[in-house]
């Protein structure tokens, strides 16, 4: 074809699509994370217990956050010539730039992070917990992380253009300053805080619970077996974040 002179109403080109192994681990595991987390949706609205009900809008929240992030993650064949009309522009700034997947995966990272510290506040603070984490607080803490996500990644947008020269798609800073101010404002804001703010809750409710079985042998007493499930939470929350990081 002459790539010298297309009009706006050129067709798209496919790119040929093959099935390598990454592609094919890619397929598995956003299945996998689909199915998952479906599942989870699935019990906790299946099983809504009213005492529970705060921590369930945020584990189902955050399970449906991954469960986007998981079908965002499935691979899709793309355009090796993309026509410059608004069509052409609305693919790369949403397609290609993948944004939907971004903003969703930010999102996972800030619920978990407001779960966390929910987490906290039941272990430290457990008569004023009901009070602090109240279903409509917890639906708001849930909207502001989709909206704290959308706004980190607008920038995406203005990075992501149509390049009217070879018809494809181009993802370009306007400088190297930019660039990098970019890649560290993202580095803070969508990992070094929140590991600092969930690392910091772990160890805060793990010396809050060995304080209280501490209380409980002193006392004589054997401590409830709740009481060392509750311990081992917080690390599967912590392992949880690594693996949704990784």
């Amino acid at each position: 074809m002459n790539g010298t002179n297309i009009s706006d109403e050129s067709e798209w080109e496919w790119a040929p699509f093959m099935w390598t192994w990454w592609v094919i681990v890619q397929l598995v595991l956003s299945i996998t994370g689909m199915v998952g987390n479906l599942l989870v949706i699935a019990v906790i609205v299946r099983r809504r217990r009213p005492v529970q009900f705060t921590a369930n809008v945020l584990i189902g929240s955050l399970s449906v956050a991954d469960f986007l992030t998981s079908f965002w993650m499935i691979p899709r064949p793309s355009f090796i010539t993309v026509p410059p009309n608004w069509k052409g522009m609305l693919y790369c700034r949403i397609e290609y730039s993948n944004i939907l997947m971004w903003i969703s995966v930010v999102a996972s990272v800030f619920i978990l992070t407001v779960i966390s510290v929910e987490r906290l506040v039941a272990v430290k603070y457990p008569f004023r917990f009901r009070f602090l984490f109240t279903v409509k607080r917890s639906v708001r803490l849930v909207g502001l992380s989709w909206l704290g996500s959308a706004i980190l990644n607008l920038y995406i947008l203005t990075i992501s253009s149509h390049d009217s020269m070879h018809y494809t798609c181009v993802t370009k800073f306007p400088t190297r300053g930019v660039h990098v101010t970019a890649g560290v404002l993202l580095f803070m804001f969508e990992y070094l805080i929140p590991v600092s703010i969930m690392t910091g809750s772990h160890f805060a409710i793990i010396r809050e619970l060995h304080a209280l079985a501490r209380s409980f042998q002193v006392n004589g007493h054997v401590p409830p077996p709740s009481l060392k499930l509750l311990q081992t939470k917080p690390a599967c929350t912590c392992l949880e974040f690594t693996l949704a990081v990784v």
